[in-house]
């Protein structure tokens, strides 16, 4: 054999070897990666835990449907096994609590610390230490706002920390006062959910939950409520997110935007001006009509480079 075959012999030896090597270094990777994507947090209770170095949902991004955490779609029985029984009246339904005018019975309350917002993927079960939780891990992707037949309490606490507004009623409450209930829901916040919930009680079948504050009532007290989401709907840690969720198994009515994506104005007041220092082209031409409409009949406009002057 020449030395020129030998050296060729070797080349291709040592090359052989070196896409070996490349090959095997290239799996270990690409398990690391496999690993770092469907690895998921251990057992989370209401208030979870972080390991160091992590961010607060837990190094599992939000929004981000994946069959191997949450597609919405997927084992979604860990949450609610389908049954009627959460939105179905199985007794005899309630008569209204409105007659007896106790609105001293109205529960009010904001938690000093709320829980840490840890993202769950849907192999894992999350348990709340509250009845009526306001706060803490949640699902990755949320729910679309509007009405639903029934939505778990794992989905919507994702809406509240977005600085929604969730509105639960008893599903044997009174049906005109649940009718009174959804029409401020609809009236007043595009980020709002309404679902039925068993857990709530005869003398308080109404709550409106807000990110850490709670408001129970016995019935529907139409300004109190308007108060409470003024003073607290769109005040989470990340009330700027306006994009509507992923999730909406079970949806039978889509919010509609009141004044803005965002809720700029909770509960405006008829007819909306536009919101406060958002000067869009529309919001001035509504103001333009508004002024128009209530102009005197002797009192004409005076054009000037096509707009409406007073």
């Amino acid at each position: 054999m020449s030395l020129s075959t030998e050296w060729a012999s070797d080349m291709r030896f040592i090359s052989n070897i070196s896409l070996l090597l490349l090959f095997a270094l290239s799996s270990i990777l690409l398990a690391d990666v496999t690993l770092a994507t469907v690895t998921l947090p251990p057992f989370l209770s209401y208030s979870g835990t972080l390991a160091p170095g992590q961010d607060e949902h837990g190094g599992i991004p939000m929004g981000v449907s994946n069959a191997k955490c949450d597609d919405g779609k997927t084992n979604l029985t860990i949450d609610w096994d389908g049954s009627h029984d959460a939105f179905a009246c199985t007794t005899e339904r309630w008569n209204s609590n409105k007659a007896s005018k106790v609105t001293s019975s109205i529960d009010e309350h904001c938690s000093t610390k709320t829980d840490n917002p840890i993202h769950v993927c849907m192999n894992r079960a999350i348990v709340y230490h509250d009845v009526i939780p306001t706060s803490g891990a949640h699902r990755p992707l949320w729910a679309k706002y509007g009405e639903y037949r029934y939505l778990p309490k794992q989905r919507w606490l994702h809406n509240l920390e977005h600085g929604a507004a969730v509105f639960l009623y008893h599903p044997c409450a009174d049906m005109s006062e649940v009718t009174r209930f959804r029409r401020i829901a609809r009236g007043c916040l595009r980020k709002h959910i309404i679902t039925p919930y068993k857990e709530l009680t005869k003398e308080r079948p109404f709550a409106v939950l807000t990110y850490g504050c709670k408001l129970e009532l016995p019935y529907i007290v139409s300004n109190r409520i308007r108060d409470f989401l003024r003073e607290h709907a769109g005040k989470a840690p990340e009330r700027r997110v306006a994009e509507d969720g992923q999730f909406s198994v079970q949806q039978i009515h889509r919010a509609k935007t009141i004044s803005n994506a965002n809720d700029c104005m909770i509960c405006p007041a008829e007819p909306f001006e536009g919101c406060p220092g958002h000067h869009t082209h529309a919001g001035r031409a509504r103001q333009a009509i508004n002024k128009a409409h209530h102009r005197p009949k002797n009192d004409k406009p005076r054009k000037r480079q096509g707009k409406i002057h007073d």
